[in-house]
């Protein structure tokens, strides 16, 4: 769509950080314009087209760098140290190189290390993060999205505190929603093959089972794609995990086919940026061994997160409130709000913002 991209103002250039107050989306208010809401921006929202998506994933990033690189990184950098720690402990320490120089003594350093509890814990580290982490990290990037969207100037600490809040009804939402219902998707598959490999020689069990292993990973990618927005939902309208879960499939299906292109779009342009960055350190962090390897793989490992991370969910958030605009009226209902509540405020002869009182 031609004209002004709407996460620019005119002038916003020369700070980037953006001015208290200034709307980070749409034009510059005109002469005559109604005066925006005490205490919320009025940005002039409007429909995005795919060009405006991918565009405005990398303009959020770059506008509010600090805020995703404070609020994510009080999460992301932990853990990542954790996990990759464990990693690289559970391969004795050691990096390709050494197995190279010293193959035997590589080999004996591996068997020497043999430790059942420190391989499990290398292997349940990204699992457990995935579960439990993943759903607030989502929830974060969500909220900055959101109020960077919305003309706001997020802060780490008021994100952190309100996506905390959310906490439960996201990890619900992310347990009863794409874990629980692709995990049943794939059960079936799962069950006749193992039921085939255990009674004997016959093909039929065994071929049926490959049959509903697939259909139903395709099921389950469904699933988990009808419950994109879920993480929007949650902490933009503060809604229960199946209240979100609901809203995000049925936003999702009003505009299936254009919402999958655009964010399968924005998923490889996200992989490629998080490719490109972390690969001049994972490789070298996984050809050196000790320390030095160590540091190199988990600088490189968070740097990727922290970067590709907002980059999928600024689209996620943006195909949000572009459906919402579409289905919803969303712009026409911000519109009347920035109308209405300054007259309401000048009847009421006082403060009506955030905060303020009247008198």
């Amino acid at each position: 769509m031609g004209g002004q991209p709407p996460w620019e103002t005119p002038g916003q250039g020369a700070d980037p950080s953006g001015a208290p107050g200034e709307s980070g989306w749409g034009s510059a208010p005109s002469a005559g314009a109604p005066p925006a809401t005490p205490g919320v921006a009025a940005p002039a929202l409007r429909p995005l087209d795919l060009g405006d998506v991918l565009d405005g994933m990398f303009r959020l990033l770059v506008r509010h760098w600090r805020t995703y690189a404070l609020a994510l990184g009080v999460v992301v950098v932990p853990v990542n140290l954790v996990v990759v720690y464990l990693q690289r402990q559970a391969n004795a320490g050691l990096g390709i190189l050494d197995a190279f120089r010293d193959p035997v003594g590589a080999q004996a350093a591996l068997a020497a290390n043999r430790n059942l509890a420190l391989a499990v814990a290398a292997l349940a580290g990204p699992f457990v993060v995935g579960v439990f982490v993943t759903p607030f990290v989502s929830g974060v990037t969500a909220a900055i999205a959101a109020q960077g969207y919305l003309g706001e100037r997020p802060e780490p600490g008021p994100v952190l505190r309100r996506t905390g809040e959310r906490y439960w009804a996201l990890l619900g939402a992310s347990l009863l929603g794409p874990t629980l219902l692709a995990a049943v998707a794939l059960v079936p598959g799962v069950l006749l093959i193992a039921v085939g490999i255990a009674g004997g020689p016959a093909p039929g069990p065994i071929v049926a089972g490959v049959i509903a292993f697939f259909l139903g990973l395709v099921v389950a990618l469904v699933v988990r794609f009808l419950f994109v927005f879920f993480p929007a939902v949650v902490v933009v309208e503060r809604t229960g995990p199946v209240v979100a879960l609901r809203r995000s499939a049925r936003m999702v299906r009003s505009r299936f086919w254009a919402l999958l292109g655009t964010l399968i779009l924005a998923l490889i342009v996200g992989a490629i940026v998080g490719f490109v960055i972390a690969l001049p350190l994972t490789v070298p962090g996984g050809l050196f061994s000790g320390t030095v390897g160590y540091v190199l793989a988990a600088v490189g490992t968070i740097v990727a997160t922290l970067a590709t991370t907002p980059l999928f969910t600024n689209a996620v958030v943006l195909t949000y409130f572009d459906t919402r605009i579409r289905t919803e009226g969303f712009d026409l209902d911000r519109l009347a709000r920035s109308v209405e509540a300054p007259r309401a405020a000048d009847a009421a002869g006082g403060d009506l913002s955030p905060g303020g009182r009247a008198g």
